[in-house]
């Protein structure tokens, strides 16, 4: 029977909350699959990519992404062990959204050495000063654990709702402060958030398959961008 890759991943959207064992793949199976998951996985993933000026790139991580890294460092690590699965679904399941808020992958890309450097010393993801303002309301990033306050190669992060009401026709992403930069999210992008804030449970695969484009990426910790 041919694999169906959109079949198969509407098993991991059709469980709410944190992901479990029984949804992930042997090495035999995964690796006779892996192209085209990897390939359906890549496209949504792709919508959930923004890049945060010349420095950083934000990945904003639903089911499928924190599903598709733990698959994927299984594989690599070339064994499928029950207590190293165990390990990375602690690892990663806190990167799924909970109804009302968005969670997401910082990483840092800086091209410049000296820079990265002084952004891993001392710089914090309240002096960066994300802000996303999407749905007519504002989501202020905070560390997704409380003890990362600094920065690191890979920060964890949530979007919170803050008291803002936005007026932007348009989901926009901000840093900086009031004299920072913004940027303008695409419209699949925008859509796809505006899934993940529901507060009722949607079907991603089925949500976007309506609107004619792909639920959506990966992370990593070694968690890949």
């Amino acid at each position: 029977m041919r694999f169906e890759a959109n079949q198969f991943l509407s098993r991991v959207s059709a469980t709410e909350g944190c992901l479990s064992p029984e949804l992930f793949r042997t090495q035999q199976s995964y690796g006779e699959h892996r192209s085209e998951l990897l390939e359906v996985v890549g496209r949504w993933k792709s919508e959930r990519r923004v890049a945060v000026g010349s420095a950083f790139t934000l990945l904003f991580e639903n089911r499928f992404t924190v599903w598709l890294q733990i698959q994927e460092e299984l594989h690599m690590g070339g064994t499928f062990q029950a207590v190293e699965l165990e390990r990375l679904l602690t690892q990663y399941n806190p990167l799924i959204p909970e109804p009302g808020e968005l969670r997401a992958s910082l990483f840092l890309d800086c091209p410049d050495k000296e820079k990265m450097l002084r952004y891993l010393s001392d710089y914090s993801l309240s002096r960066l000063g994300l802000e996303l303002t999407i749905g007519g309301g504002v989501l202020s990033a905070e560390p997704l654990f409380e003890a990362e306050e600094y920065l690191d190669a890979v920060t964890f992060i949530r979007f919170r709702p803050t008291k803002g009401v936005a007026f932007a026709p348009s989901a926009q992403l901000r840093w900086g402060g009031a004299c920072g930069s913004c940027i303008e999210l695409g419209s699949q992008t925008e859509r796809s958030l505006l899934v993940d804030l529901q507060t009722e449970r949607v079907s991603k695969l089925n949500e976007h398959a309506k609107r004619g484009f792909g639920p959506v990426h990966a992370a990593r910790s070694s968690h890949a961008g």
